[in-house]
Formats: structure tokens, C-alpha cells, sequence
């Protein structure tokens, strides 16, 4: 009885190394300009801009941008101007994950529609840093419509919704021994990376809070939404409007007085690549903590024009604004001018916080 056991777990994994083998020569990158690999051409903003993401931002090293480009087989330009990029099954790991992240954040993915990342050893670190990336810098990837990490496909429908196919293929279905390869808090970061579509009934219900419609808002340069109980689901109906390239010319957003909390923020975080125009933003009264504050901290790079913030009377400690201020200090938030929080140690006296302000020249208040 114990042989037959164990010649049916070696029929199984056979099974197993045949069906990934099949899977992975299907999904092979098809790339005719296989060659030595350049090195990324690296813009002179990022050289600015310090890392705010798991090396989104920062440069990584040649060489660790050279084996990259190795292990793909291809060359910067290629990845530039390709439109499906397959990297499953090319060994790729952590330090291969800050590059995706960098070529995010420089743009270079700009035409990219599909993007295959099953298979690699990316790990939960670096699982973490392409869902930030993925999250933070939407903006620049406008053609983006389908991203598989296995166990996950995130696809994008007519509206612009990034909604989970739940696919029973071959793919899937090997995919799943794999899964806990992953932490559950990652696969829920990648989940959160492409936050679902709110239902129509819930969009209404909305609506109806904020007196107006999608029509009304579209293109309009300042919202004025404070005091309209709005919470954390209104925060992500927010942010799937910035997605969706509703607010594209939003240069003022009053959301005071409200119930937004950590996770309201962290949608609206994710959606700040899409509100590149924002000028003002108001969120004093609310509900929000170290973990939104670090999500905004996180993807503040994205809000190059924000002039004047303000995050009084919050419930932001000293972990969310340790965040903060090393955000300011990394030069995240090049145009601020104005921050409005609250008085003492968590914040116009906070040492991190008053010290990166100073170094450049933004007003600290207490409102």
C-alpha cells in the first residue's frame, strides 16, 4: 500500500512539471531583439527623488538593472515600446521587482497592455513593491488593461475597472499549489492594488451624499464635499473617479468633516497617480491614522503640484508622521508650500516633521 502512495505523489509531480513546462513555453515573450542588455536610461527627476517605495523611485544599480534586462532577454528599448511583456518563469526575485517598480515609475511601461509576472521569486517583498508601484504610479501606465501574478489576473473593462477574473485553466489551476508561496497580507496588497468597482447601487448612494453626479464632477476643477459624511467606501468611490480619469483636471478637494479613516486613505493613496493637477487638499476632522498616513506618505511623489495641505484634527501618532516627514524630506512633495496640522508633539512640534519643513521652507500651522 505505502508504494502505491508513493508512485501516485511521482505521477502527480510529473504531471505538475509537465503542465508548467507546457504553460510556460505558451507564454514564452516573443521578442526578436534578444541582445546584451542596456542600461535604463534614468531621468533626471528620479535622480531627484529619493526612494518613498521600496525602490520605485530610487535608481537601482547598473548591474542589478543589467541581470534583469538578462534574464528577460531583451533590451530597455524593447520593454519600452513592447505592448505584451511575458515574464513569467524567468527567475525573476526581489531585486528584479525594484526594477519593474523603477521602469514603472520612469514611464518606461507606458505602452505595456498586458503583463505576465507568473512563475518568478519575487517573494512577499517584492510582491509588495510591484503592487505599490502598480498602485502609486496608475498615471503612467495608461495602457495597462490585464496583469497576471499568479494566482491572481486583474483585467480592465470598457469603463476602466480593474475587476478579478477568476480563470479554471491549466494556468489557474497550477497556479493554486503555488499560492501560499505568498503571505495572505501580500495577496491582499495585490488585491488592493487593483481595487474592485464599486455596484451601481453603492456609486448612487453616493451620488446622492455629494448632491451631483459623474456628469457634474467630470473635468471640474475644485469639489467642495465637506461635511457630507462620506467614509471609507466613499473615499474608494473617490478614488475609482480619479482612476477613471474623472478628475483628471481637480485642482481642489475639500473633504473635511467627514469619516474617512486608514483605509479610505489608503484608496485614496492608491488613486493619487491620477490627480496629478491637485493643488489644494483638505481632509481635517476625519478619522485617519499611522496606516493612512503612511500610505500617503508612500504615494505622496505622485502629487508633484500639491500646494496646501491639510490634516488637523485627525488621529494621526508618531508613526504615521515619521512617515510624512521622511516623505517631505525625500523631496516627495516638491510644491508644497502650506501644512496645516495639529498642535504639539504629533504635530506642529513633531521633531521629524518641523525639521523637514524647515529645510524647505514650508509653512507648518495649526489651523
Amino acid at each position: 500500500m505505502p508504494n502505491v502512495v508513493i508512485w501516485v505523489v511521482i505521477a502527480a509531480f510529473v504531471a505538475h512539471v509537465v503542465a508548467f513546462g507546457t504553460v510556460k513555453s505558451a507564454i514564452k515573450k516573443v521578442d526578436s531583439s534578444v541582445g546584451a542588455s542596456d542600461p535604463l536610461d534614468v531621468g533626471a527627476e528620479s535622480m531627484r527623488r529619493k526612494n518613498s517605495l521600496g525602490g520605485c523611485a530610487a535608481n537601482p544599480a547598473s548591474q542589478q538593472v543589467a541581470s534583469f534586462f538578462a534574464k528577460i532577454s531583451s533590451k530597455a528599448e524593447s520593454v519600452q515600446s513592447a505592448t505584451h511583456l511575458y515574464w513569467s518563469g524567468e527567475c525573476l526575485d526581489y531585486a528584479d521587482a525594484e526594477v519593474i517598480a523603477h521602469l514603472i515609475f520612469e514611464g518606461a511601461l507606458a505602452n505595456v497592455v498586458e503583463l505576465y509576472l507568473s512563475y518568478n521569486e519575487f517573494g512577499d517583498a517584492g510582491a509588495d513593491v510591484i503592487s505599490s508601484a502598480i498602485s502609486a504610479f496608475r498615471g503612467k501606465l495608461a495602457s495597462l488593461r490585464k496583469v497576471v501574478m499568479e494566482p491572481y489576473t486583474f483585467t480592465m473593462d470598457d469603463n476602466g475597472w480593474w475587476v478579478n477574473v477568476d480563470e479554471f485553466s491549466l494556468v489557474t489551476a497550477i497556479s493554486r499549489a503555488t499560492a501560499s508561496m505568498l503571505s495572505q497580507a501580500s495577496r491582499r496588497k495585490m488585491q488592493e492594488a487593483f481595487m474592485l468597482p464599486p455596484s451601481p447601487e453603492k456609486m448612487d448612494e453616493f451620488w446622492t451624499k455629494v448632491d451631483s453626479s459623474e456628469d457634474q464632477v467630470k473635468d471640474a476643477a475644485w469639489l467642495f464635499w465637506e461635511r457630507k459624511n462620506l467614509d471609507n467606501a466613499d473615499a474608494k468611490h473617490i478614488a475609482h473617479l480619479a482612476i477613471s480619469g474623472s478628475l483628471g483636471a481637480l485642482k481642489e478637494l475639500y473633504l473635511g468633516r467627514n469619516e474617512i479613516g486608514d483605509e479610505g486613505m489608503k484608496a485614496f493613496a492608491s488613486a493619487s497617480g491620477s490627480l496629478r493637477n491637485l493643488r489644494n487638499l483638505v481632509l481635517n476632522n476625519n478619522q485617519i491614522g499611522d496606516e493612512g498616513m503612511k500610505a500617503f506618505a508612500a504615494a505622496s511623489g505622485s502629487l508633484a503640484n500639491l500646494e496646501a495641505l491639510v490634516l488637523s484634527f485627525n488621529t494621526i501618532g508618531d508613526e504615521g508622521m515619521k512617515a510624512f516627514a521622511e516623505a517631505i524630506d525625500s523631496g516627495s512633495l516638491p510644491s508644497l508650500q502650506v501644512l496645516y496640522v495639529d498642535d504639539g508633539q504629533l504635530g506642529t512640534e513633531h521633531p521629524q516633521l518641523k525639521a523637514a519643513c524647515e529645510v524647505l521652507g514650508i509653512g507648518l500651522f495649526v489651523m
